[in-house]
């Protein structure tokens, strides 16, 4: 399984976030995925390692293809799997999150 993101388009974050992705990927002349990516990035202090223009490419064609594969409209970020399992354990060990879920019933 290749380490995706899925970031869909819901109707109150489609307001705010989407045009303010679209901008900056349109003056930086970069793809909504890698804005996207830079700005989970930032969030957690995660430094990538550096990758190699094919495989900068080869991610892009996979968000792309992915984005195709998907019903909804939404913007797919594929990321290093490292920053994966720490996102998802961040997510899951969140208050409300699906820890507790499991835990309180």
């Amino acid at each position: 399984m290749f380490p995706f993101l899925e970031i869909k388009r819901y109707r109150d974050f489609n307001k705010n976030r989407f045009p303010k992705i679209y901008t900056l990927a349109a003056e930086q002349n970069r793809t909504r995925s890698d804005i996207v990516r830079d700005i989970l990035y930032a969030r957690f202090g995660y430094e990538p390692e550096s990758l190699s223009p094919e495989q900068v490419n080869e991610d892009r064609v996979g968000e792309r293809q992915e984005e195709k594969k998907v019903k909804c409209r939404c913007i797919i970020v594929r990321v290093d799997e490292e920053y994966r399992n720490m996102f998802l354990k961040y997510i899951l060990t969140q208050s409300g999150g699906l820890i507790e879920t499991i835990e309180g019933t």
